[in-house]
């Protein structure tokens, strides 16, 4: 699947998006949002993710990938949260954050789509070739004495 780039937000779908929240992090933390307009104080988060979201043949995002209603405005804090997940200096997982679910989402789109190939190149009627023979433990050399 072939990555498209990101359209640009216009500053519409921005200010209509921000009116939606109410001037609240799209989050659910409750914090103000600092006013419409101040540089670097606010981040618009897609929802759902543009990764996962289907795609036309001509390229366009369903829902649009700039509409309003699909945009989160969010503190930095939130945001970073959002997209790497919680945790502090020691990530344990990413299960939960935007880049696990994307990363998460590929493999099984990629395991989906070999298994798929598969199905179309196997012939029907012919037998599957084995994987090989069940190798044994086999038995110790030493002497054992009885107890």
């Amino acid at each position: 699947m072939v990555k498209l780039p990101r359209p640009p937000t216009s500053m519409k779908a921005k200010r209509e998006s921000y009116a939606l929240a109410k001037g609240v992090c799209g989050c659910g933390c409750g914090q103000p949002l600092p006013p419409f307009g101040t540089p670097y104080g606010i981040i618009y988060d897609h929802r759902p993710p543009l990764a996962n979201r289907p795609r036309s043949r001509n390229g366009t995002y369903t829902p649009a990938a700039n509409d309003p209603a699909y945009l989160r405005p969010l503190l930095p804090a939130c945001d970073k949260r959002i997209t790497f997940g919680p945790g502090g200096e020691k990530r344990i997982t990413t299960r939960g954050s935007d880049i696990g679910e994307m990363a998460r989402t590929k493999t099984m789109r990629d395991k989906h789509n070999a298994h798929t190939e598969a199905m179309r190149d196997k012939k029907p009627g012919k037998k599957r070739k084995p994987k090989g023979t069940i190798k044994s433990r086999g038995f110790s050399k030493q002497k054992r004495g009885f107890r």
